[in-house]
């Protein structure tokens, strides 16, 4: 075998890296992590294993992450190079198990198709992958792992220095309501915008025909998620993503979420998030 070959960093959009030996352990056998059943594909090195794992997202999507694991203790993922603005997806999505695979920076959120509110400042789906990794370690039970130690870098935009994310959610409970969206969003002074976007959920489920809930999300006059009415029985979501950043143009100025869920007779879940990348 051979040494792992020098990663190409034109081909890299934003890559997450931790080390194991500066958390409680003095070295790792990187084949541990050979036994993660999430695990797509693999090389194995003389210092360590290069591969792409799957992780799974609350709804069922799942998420492709490039990974390193070295024999010096490094955990190193990213994304590839995507096209800036991605595409804009809005899809019906039928049950958990049909849900859509998108591909962007937007999957920094990690689970941004959550319909709870369960996304936090420290985690991103590139840190989730080295957690999922580092599990798998012989010595895994004398590592101290905290997501803040897990650090983000951007080749794509190598003058960022942050990544902000935020979300609002709401729900109708009570048959007949409406919940609306005004949630904002803005930057100070001197804050250079590299990349921004608005991804939002409605999620719908009933047993029983006769039922009814709609739902749509907007940032400022751009959809994010259609406009949709759902009936009859099933379990359905609607997901979107749009490109935000020619709407947020000057700093100091509040750009609003809009959009409402309706409790027809069924209960309703709506989300809406943002991403920033800045410098």
């Amino acid at each position: 075998m051979a040494n792992l070959p020098d990663l190409d960093t034109e081909e890299i959009g934003i890559i997450a890296f931790w080390n194991a030996t500066q958390h409680g352990v003095s070295s790792i056998d990187p084949t541990d992590v050979l036994s993660n059943p999430n695990i797509i594909s693999y090389t194995q090195y003389d210092n360590g294993i290069d591969g792409v794992i799957s992780i799974t997202r609350k709804d069922g999507s799942k998420v492709n992450v490039n990974f390193r694991v070295k024999g010096d203790g490094w955990f190193i993922t990213w994304f590839p190079r995507y096209s800036v603005p991605e595409s804009d997806e809005i899809d019906v999505v039928d049950a958990w198990s049909n849900a859509t695979e998108p591909d962007g920076y937007y999957n920094l959120l990690w689970d941004w198709t959550d319909e709870g509110n369960n996304i936090t400042p420290t985690q991103s789906i590139l840190e989730r992958a080295i957690y999922d990794l580092a599990q798998y370690l012989s010595n895994w039970s004398a590592i101290t792992y905290s997501e803040s130690d897990v650090g983000h870098y951007s080749y794509h935009f190598s003058e960022a220095t942050g990544i902000y994310q935020d979300s609002e959610r709401e729900e109708c409970l009570d048959s007949g309501t409406t919940k609306y969206f005004s949630g904002g969003l803005s930057y100070t002074s001197g804050v250079s915008l590299y990349y921004a976007r608005a991804v939002g959920v409605v999620y719908f489920s009933y047993a029983s025909s006769g039922n009814s809930a709609k739902g749509k999300l907007s940032f400022e006059d751009l959809t994010v998620v259609s406009e949709t009415t759902f009936e009859d029985e099933g379990s359905y979501r609607l997901e979107g993503s749009i490109n935000i950043l020619s709407k947020i143009t000057s700093s100091g100025v509040v750009y609003r979420n809009s959009g409402y869920i309706h409790n027809g007779t069924r209960n309703i879940y709506g989300k809406i998030s943002h991403i920033v990348i800045f410098g």
